[in-house]
């Protein structure tokens, strides 16, 4: 009887702990900094956007030209995994940023971290329209959502 219940407690074991512990490593990577603002997947990619409030972090930055002349406030970040799960790490990335005035930021990302970042300025609160486009190899992916700031 006692082998009988071994079997029952790790066929129970295996039949819950599997998959809360698999799916919890693709929701919670460790690698990745930043609050989760959007997901989407893309011909077959999966893209998650994290976004780091630089402000928040102390950070002193400058106003750059492609940000309409707005003081960055916060880092953009992309992760793209390819059909099998695997980082894409050879790519070129870029954002489009149409904020709540109309004004238009234009941000390539650089390869960092597993992923593709940039600054951006989120000064006035409001809706932004954010646009992506990621180039590897002969594949272009783009992909875009509406963020609301407070």
């Amino acid at each position: 009887m006692s082998t009988c219940f071994r079997l029952m407690a790790l066929a129970l074991l295996l039949f819950f702990a599997l998959p809360l512990s698999t799916g919890a490593a693709q929701d919670d990577d460790p690698g990745r900094r930043g609050e989760l603002i959007h997901t989407s997947t893309v011909d077959n990619h999966e893209l998650a956007y994290h976004l780091i409030d630089m402000e928040g972090a102390g950070a002193e930055m400058e106003a750059r030209d492609s940000l309409g002349g707005q003081k960055p406030t916060h880092h953009l970040m992309l992760y793209v995994t390819d059909p099998q799960g695997n980082p894409v790490k050879e790519a070129r990335a870029g954002f489009l940023l149409k904020g709540p005035e109309g004004t238009e930021q234009r941000a390539m990302a650089m390869a960092m971290a597993n992923g593709f970042g940039a600054d951006i300025s989120l000064q006035t609160p409001g809706e932004y329209s954010i646009k992506a486009k990621v180039v590897t190899g002969n594949q272009t992916l783009m992909d875009g959502f509406v963020y609301s700031s407070e």
